[in-house]
């Protein structure tokens, strides 16, 4: 099992609302964030469902968010990754979940577009993988270099992006792939790519029980 996050580009309106309704550690999360930036990030990403969810260090931070919630809700389940990765700036989630980069860093770096920080990369949690220069990336640590602009918006980078990811799983035998976040769209494009590939999103508590359940 693998995790890839998904970049800003999927964010809906409202996404992972029963996550922060219900567990304590995605509140503290969307709070730390309001407190960093000074934005209300919280009453961007569960507003009526009328409000634009406009491109931006906003929209990213909303996506980043949810990722990390949605991913420590499974890993608290004991449904752990072989490895974690990312497209765009779902790569921050990627980063964070394996305790490469620190949740403040990621916060401040989304929101300011400008490094914060230092990633580590000797001991992470998972194996992080990347679908561009993973080599550059955790030997240098240059991961503005890498990202370029954190909101990856060439569709054609992303896809192609995407099945490299999709290709390197199904040659080394991965059967399943978890898109925590706001990627059900991402998850369908996933099996489009590699049909015999299981691709579940984890956007709400409601999909994270049918992963505990399917997942084993």
């Amino acid at each position: 099992m693998v995790f890839l996050f998904p970049d800003a580009k999927f964010l809906k309106c409202r996404q992972g609302h029963t996550l922060y309704d219900r567990l304590p550690h995605p509140r503290g999360l969307w709070k730390k964030a309001e407190e960093l930036t000074g934005e209300k990030i919280i009453g961007f990403s569960f507003g009526t469902p009328t409000e634009a969810m406009k491109p931006g260090p906003v929209a990213a931070l909303g996506a980043f968010l949810h990722s990390v919630s949605a991913a420590e809700a499974l890993i608290r389940s004991r449904k752990t990754p072989l490895e974690v990765s990312g497209l765009g700036s779902g790569f921050f989630a990627a980063a964070v979940c394996a305790a490469a980069m620190k949740v403040e860093d990621a916060i401040l770096w989304l929101f300011t577009g400008k490094p914060v920080g230092t990633p580590k990369y000797e001991s992470p949690r998972y194996s992080l993988r990347s679908p561009l220069d993973p080599s550059r990336l955790l030997t240098e640590g240059d991961m503005g270099a890498f990202l370029g602009a954190y909101d990856w918006n060439a569709e054609l980078e992303r896809e192609v992006g995407g099945q490299a990811l999709v290709g390197f799983w199904t040659a080394s035998k991965v059967q399943t792939v978890i898109v925590p976040g706001p990627g059900a769209p991402l998850a369908a494009q996933l099996r489009k790519w590699s049909p015999g590939l299981q691709s579940l999103p984890a956007a709400e508590l409601e999909d994270i029980g049918t992963i505990l359940k399917v997942a084993k």
